[in-house]
């Protein structure tokens, strides 16, 4: 069984940052009135609406990523979960899964980038099947270090005493990076723990390297601009001009070449354009990159292959660099003026050695090309980059990508001791010597694509076994997808074949999809508004098209049954007025956020609520959260769930919320008989509770009936304030 993902969406209420920026100048009763009537109003026309309305919401804080390398131990389809090196992995709408360099299978080895689930394993935000590894790799923020086990990100691992722990790393302030293996018990035990200094670090994908052969400049960052008339022609990336010829190579295994995609590009520049060999999608990027040869560096500007890069007044300035050197530069896109500005600019062969002054002790990382080893063995001196280095017989050295040899490009983390000398914990080889071809490795050189034609078939009724599409081999296991559409696969038909080479050239089949030549191929999501009567087969509509089901069609009820209301995706071709429908399959409801008052409960919690406009429906399976309060009636709640084909929401979870802020100014009406005032005031409309925790401030004057006050406090789901506290006021 393989994991698959399908894109969330999500709907929330959007703070009204015009009324919080009109608001903002007006003096303080007045912002008290007006928003004591703009929440009035909103409790009767707009019972549905969020208190979230009413004010900007800031961004949530990135949350760091934690990274794990390992193997799939098991997969389990029906929690979507799957366990990598001992690790529970649990996988959302959201989780990108990356099978180009093969399926996602037990026994496979992954990389997971996520966050900690709090109960010790990870929610996966990407997972990509790597290569088998050496070690297991773990790379996050460190919990606890204790002499038996130490935690990252909430990830147990353990230790011993011939555990290497490098760079004094401090729980709760430093990331580690941790090579570990896996015991009989399934259990980490780490082998080495590195504290991961926080200084620039180019290591962005496991899969990635930097060298860039001489002549070519290399360009990553997101399409802003193509042509309208096709892909031949200008396009803008990042800001910087790229001409599209005939002779591009175009790679869409990412994505789609389209305005936003992110993109690497290998070319020549030429009068400050970029004319591209090479294009091809890749993920998005922290950094949009430059690199080639040096034209000019200036306090305002950095000028590569003559292609012009702003330079911030904080760019980190690197290795010498001089005009005629190659170098790269990492840049970050002014959403202001749609240009490039650079915050980091390499000289030659990456970081070859520690910045200037640096103490003792510091873990340092580089990469750069072997150009000298040891006569016997691997353990002794080397030299990395025009830099000499030691390494002793406890350094890991990783050959997973290529041997160790002179001329292979290596990323090093090693000690930093007394005259700059350095000592290397970990090599890992990044290319191979004998890999000349220029390219990077993100692409996994071993994928392909084609179309052609079936000319042979395995002998018998199976599909399985050798084919000949276009007089090349390809492999067909019980693990390649096959996309028929409902019809026969044969000889003479066009298929596209998805896969990986092979040694001797043939390809092992991921995917094969037969190809339709007439009429154009469309799919689209909607919802289904009219069924035949008694059978599926017949015309169906869909968010006002018309489909055309017949038997050949693919059915997929995996997310519920084919009702109106449901939500399907259409896999079709269009016909005369109509989609003819080769593949149709159910989604899951799409999952919202919705904030509100309540309106009505059940008896019990468990049944039909309503929450401002809204049914809910709350079922034993809810998350009932009461952290800010009981329910109630009028209280503001905030609802995780599912929407349904109708408008309802079947809820996840439901939480109550802070009872909304009150500022208010007024005139006292009423006073309770109580020497301490403690009681029910009537200040203006406003019933207000006040409690031997209120503050009351009386500098303009004694509290009484008619005296003017200004109140802040909570107000409860029955409309009463609850005074945190009154200071008496001067009419104005």
């Amino acid at each position: 069984m393989m994991l698959t993902h399908k894109p969330r969406h999500i709907l929330r209420g959007q703070p009204n940052q015009q009324t919080a920026h009109l608001l903002a100048p007006a003096q303080p009763w007045l912002l008290a009135l007006l928003f004591m009537a703009i929440a009035g109003l909103s409790l009767v026309a707009a019972p549905g609406v969020s208190w979230a309305t009413f004010g900007t919401v800031p961004p949530p804080p990135p949350t760091p990523v934690t990274v794990l390398v390992g193997p799939v131990d098991s997969i389990s389809p029906e929690s979507d979960t799957l366990t990598v090196a001992g690790v529970v992995v649990q996988t959302t709408d959201a989780t990108r899964i990356d099978e180009r360099v093969g399926p996602l299978v037990a026994d496979a080895w992954a990389r997971v980038e996520g966050a900690s689930d709090g109960n010790g394993g990870l929610v996966a935000l990407r997972i990509k099947v790597l290569p088998p590894m050496p070690l297991v790799k773990l790379i996050g923020p460190l919990d606890s270090l204790g002499d038996d086990d130490l935690q990252v990100d909430g990830i147990v691992v353990q230790r011993t005493r011939t555990t290497l722990i490098i760079g004094d790393p401090i729980p709760g302030e430093h990331n580690v990076s941790i090579r570990a293996a896996i015991e009989s018990s399934g259990a980490l035990l780490a082998l080495q723990v590195v504290k991961i200094n926080a200084i620039p670090d180019d290591s962005e994908d496991d899969d990635e390297d930097d060298d860039t052969p001489a002549g070519e400049t290399r360009l990553t960052g997101v399409v802003m601009r193509m042509p309208d008339n096709g892909l031949i022609g200008t396009w803008i990336v990042s800001g910087i001009p790229v001409e599209i010829t005939d002779g591009t190579r175009l790679h869409k295994r990412v994505g789609m070449l389209a305005p936003g995609a992110w993109v690497k590009i290998r070319g020549q520049a030429q009068g400050g354009t970029l004319v591209a060999k090479e294009v091809k999608t890749t993920g998005t990027k922290r950094f949009h990159k430059l690199t080639g040869v040096l034209t000019s560096l200036t306090p305002l500007d950095v000028t590569v292959d003559g292609i012009e890069v702003e330079l911030s007044e904080t760019a980190a300035i690197r290795g010498n660099p001089t005009p005629g050197q190659r170098v790269r530069v990492k840049a970050q896109l002014s959403q202001r003026t749609g240009v490039l500005v650079a915050v980091f600019v390499q000289g030659p062969g990456r970081p070859g050695g520690p910045p200037p002054d640096s103490p003792p002790g510091l873990v340092i990382r580089f990469t750069g090309e072997v150009q000298q080893l040891p006569n016997d063995g691997l353990y002794g001196e080397w030299k990395i980059a025009g830099r000499t280095v030691t390494v002793p017989e406890g350094a890991f050295i990783d050959e997973h990508k290529g041997a160790v040899a002179q001329g292979a490009f290596v990323e090093v983390t090693a000690i930093l001791g007394r005259n700059n000398s350095i000592t290397a914990v970990l090599i890992v080889v990044t290319r191979s010597g004998d890999d000349n071809d220029g390219d990077d490795g993100d692409d996994r050189r071993d994928w392909t694509e084609f179309r052609d034609t079936i000319q042979a078939l395995p002998d018998g009724d199976s599909l399985i076994g050798n084919w000949n599409v276009g007089g090349r081999t390809v492999q067909v296991t019980d693990e390649t997808e096959l996309e028929t559409y409902g019809r026969p696969v044969e000889l003479g038909a066009k298929v596209k074949v998805w896969g990986w080479r092979q040694p001797g050239g043939s390809v092992l089949a991921k995917r094969i999809e037969l190809v339709k030549a007439e009429g154009r191929t469309l799919h689209f999501t909607g919802v289904i508004q009219a069924l035949p009567d008694d059978t599926l087969i017949g015309s169906w509509t869909v968010d006002g098209r018309q489909v055309d089901v017949s038997e050949t069609t693919q059915l997929k009820d995996h997310h519920g049954p084919f009702v109106v209301g449901a939500r399907v995706k259409v896999y079709g071709r269009e016909g005369e007025g109509m989609v003819q429908a080769e593949k149709i399959e159910t989604l899951p409801a799409p999952e919202i956020q919705y904030s509100g008052r309540i309106m009505a409960l059940p008896d019990g919690l468990f049944g039909s609520w309503t929450v401002g406009e809204k049914s809910v429906a709350v079922t034993p399976e809810t998350e009932l959260k009461q952290g800010n309060g009981p329910f109630a009636l009028g209280g503001l709640v905030k609802v995780k769930g599912r929407l349904q084909g109708d408008g309802s929401i079947v809820a996840l979870k439901v939480e109550t919320m802070p009872m909304p802020k009150i500022e208010y100014v007024g005139e006292i009406l009423e006073l309770p008989d109580t020497p301490d005032l403690t009681g029910t005031w009537r200040v203006g409309r406003l019933y207000v509770e006040v409690t031997r925790d209120t503050e009351l401030e009386r500098d303009d004057g004694d509290f009484a009936v008619g005296a003017w006050v200004e109140v802040e406090g909570r107000m409860r789901p029955d409309g009463v304030v609850i005074a945190k506290e009154i200071e008496t006021r001067r009419r104005r």
